[in-house]
């Protein structure tokens, strides 16, 4: 249990505010073998969730696109045994500040990464989440319809908020984009 978590996130709504008009982004959208960068947030709770963006991972991986993947546990502890590498990382609570703002250099580091795509793959309202997708430098966000619109540039409605099938719809929509 976090003590005052909801007056604690109400704040850091204000901070976010107060980020975001100083924030300057471009916005572009590019077919699926065009990105060279790309950044995915996922759900690290549950063994499904890793599994699903490691899938994904590995198949922007084979399109040459360098992949660095942003596991969250919304926890103080990471209760699943999962070890880090130079594309997977995992960040808890800790690695956020008092008002669930980017805190350690690693994702300080991230948000000002411009990715040429940030991939958010869960359906869950980790306010944590939305402070570092809002502040990324990334130039295309993509998620689900429904969880932090505002922050994300392309959403897509699915009725069951499957993280393997959100990844599908990415692949088939972005391999759509004709080249100019």
């Amino acid at each position: 249990m976090i003590f005052f978590r909801g007056t604690r996130e109400a704040i850091g709504h204000f901070w976010l505010k107060h980020l975001l008009k100083q924030q300057k982004r471009e916005v572009r959208l590019k077919a699926i073998g065009q990105i060279k960068t790309a950044a995915i947030i996922f759900d690290a709770s549950s063994e499904s969730g890793y599994q699903q963006a490691r899938a994904f991972a590995q198949h922007m991986s084979a399109h040459q696109t360098q992949v660095k993947a942003i596991g969250y546990i919304d926890g103080h502890k990471q209760q699943m045994p999962y070890i880090g590498d130079q594309t997977y990382r995992f960040v808890t609570l800790k690695d956020f500040s008092f008002f669930f703002l980017p805190k350690t250099h690693t994702l300080k580091e991230l948000v000002v990464t411009p990715f040429d795509a940030l991939f958010v793959l869960t359906a869950k309202s980790f306010f944590p989440l939305k402070a570092f997708t809002s502040l990324s430098a990334a130039h295309l966000k993509v998620g689900f319809t429904g969880i932090w619109e505002e922050a994300m540039d392309l959403t897509f409605d699915l009725p069951n908020h499957s993280s393997e099938e959100l990844a599908k719809q990415i692949i088939y929509y972005l391999g759509q984009i004709k080249t100019v």
